[in-house]
């Protein structure tokens, strides 16, 4: 852009200032090549499912190469000690291999043989491990009864010296309960024949004293009927007073009027 002097121009306030003016601006054309798209919509749709396809291998191969990392630390841990002598370490390493084993049969291998082949391998290897834990129980189960084998002779042998030791006490012990025995059926009589006394004792007490209040209720009883008797005669004489008295008190009204009318 170019600036060119015009001639001086004077402001409202008294001042000169130059006048400016701008030249016009240049255009210029800058040539422009267009290339058509020289691949066509099955190419490209190939090109896709192409990038998809490596994107979806590449997502599958981690997760079974993670599964691989996992089962290879499994494999240490069974080679520890603790793993070899607990059981409930053993139950919960075989629970990992077989939740591993759920996650690699849900992986979708996309029909590719090289997938394919890494899921069996890490499959194969899940499988040995789980075998090998399955052995090391049986191998624990064995050693548990060989013991319990040899626990149940000793016992055996120790029951066997027990019941004849237990046999010779018990034959002379015998004696002994059939004298304590004879002891206490004597005892037991004598004591029977004394309670049998005692309550026939009460029982001749307990008669003494019914007949007793038999003899008391029959005085009181016949006290009653006497009182009765007498409360009944002395009403019949009341009625009969009464009676007469109403007769000689109609005999005086009548000759009363009699007396009136004459």
């Amino acid at each position: 852009m170019q600036m060119k002097n015009t001639a001086f121009k004077r402001t409202p306030w008294g001042m000169v200032e130059p006048s400016f003016y701008r030249a016009p601006s240049k255009v210029v054309s800058i040539p422009v090549h267009f290339v058509g798209s020289e691949r066509s919509r099955e190419a490209s749709a190939t090109e896709i499912q192409r990038v998809l396809r490596g994107f979806l291998v590449r997502k599958t191969l981690k997760k079974i190469e993670a599964m691989r990392v996992e089962l290879a630390r499994i494999e240490s841990e069974i080679r520890v000690e603790e793993v070899k002598r607990e059981a409930k370490e053993r139950v919960r390493v075989i629970e990992t291999i077989m939740n591993l084993l759920l996650k690699l049969d849900s992986v979708r291998v996309l029909h590719y043989s090289g997938l394919r082949e890494c899921r069996k391998s890490v499959i194969r290897k899940a499988i040995a491990l789980q075998e090998m834990l399955d052995q090391m129980e049986e191998k624990e189960d064995e050693c548990a009864m060989e013991e319990v084998e040899e626990v149940e002779e000793g016992n055996c042998l120790v029951k066997e010296e027990e019941e004849e030791d237990l046999r010779n006490e018990e034959e002379d012990n015998e004696g002994l309960r059939n004298e304590e025995v004879q002891e206490k059926e004597s005892v037991e009589k004598s004591l029977l024949m004394e309670k049998m006394v005692e309550d026939n004792q009460k029982m001749i007490e307990m008669m003494a004293q019914l007949f007793q209040r038999n003899e008391v209720h029959t005085a009181l009883i016949t006290s009653l009927t006497q009182r009765v008797e007498q409360l009944e005669r002395a009403l019949a004489c009341e009625r009969l007073r009464r009676k007469k008295k109403r007769k000689t008190d109609r005999k005086i009204k009548q000759t009363h009027l009699r007396n009136c009318f004459i």
